[in-house]
Order: C-alpha cells, then structure tokens, then sequence
C-alpha cells in the first residue's frame, strides 16, 4: 500500500474511493473496505482510501478527537485489506466550508476522477454536513461516478460507530467494544523504565507510555494477553497513576506477565489486549495491603483466561 498526501498525488484515473474517516477499522469499516476492494479488482481499478487528518471533529470543535488506533496501525489494517493507496487529506478550515458539490468538483473529481465512491450510511460532508451519502449519489451522477452506500452493521442491537466504541472503552466495557470493533481494544509500544515499585510488590511490571493521541479504557485493573515476539502471556496490568502512593501522574500503563520467563523487557516492542476490567484503580491504606490485592487480581486473571491458555502458549 503506498501512502500519499497532496501535492504527491498520481495523475487523475479511473479508480474506486473509499471515503471517510476509518478511526478503529471497525466491523463496519471493514464491510465498506471490503466492497470497496472487491470492485476494483472486478473493475480493474485501484482501491483508494481518502481520509482527514486532523480527524475533522477537532477542527470543527476546537479539541482534540481521541482516537481508536495510531497511525501506523490504522495503516497495517488497510494495507491488511488490499488498500492499494491512502491518502491524508489536510482537512483544514476552508476545505470545512465548501459547499458539498464544491468538494466533489475540486477535491474528489478533480484528483481522482473515481468511477466508483464508497461511503458508509451516515457519511456527511461540506460545509455544515450538509452532504450527505444521498446527495453524493446524485453528484455522483452528474459528474459520472456512482455511489455505494453501505448500511449500518448492528451487533446485539447496536449499530457499529467509533463513537459507540469509545463510549464503550470508556466506560471500561471491552466485551462491548471487542464486538464493535471485531478484535480485542490493544496497545502496543516500547518498555520503557519505570520506578520498580512493583518489583518491590514481588510483581514487577513492564510499563508502557501509551500515545497521548489514542483514547485508553478507563483506569482500573485489567486481565490482559501481552505478545513479546511472538509468543502471548496471561497477564494482569493497570491502568492509572498509582494513587497509593500519592503520584498524581499521567496514565501510564504497567502490567505483569505471569509466569513470564523471557528475559529482560526494557527497550523491546510489547503488545497489550485488553480482556476483561477486573475493578476500578483505588488508593491502599499500606503497600502490604496493595500486595494482596494484585495477588487477587492476578488469581482473577489467571482464572479468567485459563480457557485460552492452550492458545495463549501455541
């Protein structure tokens, strides 16, 4: 997948568009990429992905969006789909303020001339959101693309949004949010040091600083897989800043392997699936009794991904 933004654009040509902002690659994200992928290779075009950055909310709103992956992984996902470009689209203040029909004449005919525009149900675009997916399609006639609409995808009653899924990974609620998103909230990085304090505790941890543009569960204890390489491990971790002992912190994210016995983490790349919050981040009254509640949640953990330890160790 090549990623490109203007003014690096290929000449104009026929293609098909997947339009929108894609933050999660969610279950419904991932039917419209689908459909958009499968067209072009009927058609023997190639497959665009035409996304904002920054995320539109936050030039409408003046704040920042949290979003749902990084920009690297949200790359390996569409690359993953047969993506055959993507391209960040600066989405700035006057491009915010075009009228709908100016957008498709300067924006996506002018540098892509699609035969092909895919969106999902509640695409909006233009000035106010005045567009909308029915209105593309009648652009889409005049200028000589046609428009695929793709419903809403509902799991347990609930229509797939990103919206829904951070509400959801908010709230601390990862089942809701692994069956929106279709595989397990994660978040990746490198270990860097930390102050020991659960080598002290008899559970050292490995501490991960999560991108500050990313949206994180809410803080609690969680049961956690940690990928070191290429094996898993059962793992319990928390998420908050350590009120026991008085560290008004950012988050930052610490979480134990158990029975880990692969060396020396510091400066490697880790992967962390969210599992299950186990309860919400607490002060103790001593350290001692804080050891006694990780060794419960640690039994807690342990229980709770037992079932899949035959996978965790394949």
């Amino acid at each position: 997948m090549q990623v490109i933004s203007p003014p690096h654009l290929p000449p104009p040509a026929p293609s098909v568009v997947a339009l929108g902002n894609f933050d999660g690659i969610h279950l419904g994200h991932v039917r419209l990429l689908q459909h958009a992928v499968e067209t072009a290779r009927r058609e023997g075009l190639p497959a665009y992905v035409l996304t904002f950055t920054p995320h539109p909310q936050a030039v409408l709103n003046g704040v920042p969006v949290p979003l749902l992956l990084d920009r690297e992984e949200k790359e390996a996902k569409l690359a993953a789909l047969g993506i055959d470009f993507l391209v960040y689209w600066p989405f700035t203040v006057s491009l915010m303020q075009m009228a709908p029909e100016e957008f498709v004449r300067e924006v996506l005919w002018r540098h892509f001339h699609p035969r092909v525009v895919c969106v999902g149900f509640n695409f909006t675009f233009g000035h106010g959101g005045r567009g909308t997916a029915a209105e593309l399609a009648r652009l889409g006639e005049r200028f000589g693309f046609r428009t695929l609409i793709e419903a809403a995808v509902m799991v347990d009653g609930m229509v797939v949004s990103s919206s829904a899924i951070r509400a959801a990974l908010t709230r601390g609620n990862i089942g809701t949010a692994r069956k929106l998103l279709g595989y397990w909230p994660y978040r990746r990085g490198r270990v860097v040091p930390g102050n020991r304090r659960g080598r002290s505790l008899g559970y050292a941890t490995a501490n991960l600083l999560p991108p500050p543009e990313v949206l994180c569960p809410a803080p609690g204890v969680y049961a956690a897989r940690t990928r070191v390489e290429e094996r898993w491990w059962p793992s319990v971790l928390n998420l908050g800043s350590r009120p026991t002992f008085g560290e008004d912190l950012p988050p930052t994210l610490e979480v134990h392997l158990l029975d880990y016995h692969g060396g020396e983490l510091y400066g490697r790349e880790i992967l962390v699936e969210f599992r299950r919050r186990l309860r919400p981040e607490r002060k103790f009254a001593s350290p001692e009794e804080l050891r006694a509640q990780i060794q419960r949640d640690a039994e807690e953990a342990r229980r709770l991904l037992a079932p899949e330890a035959k996978r965790i160790d394949a």
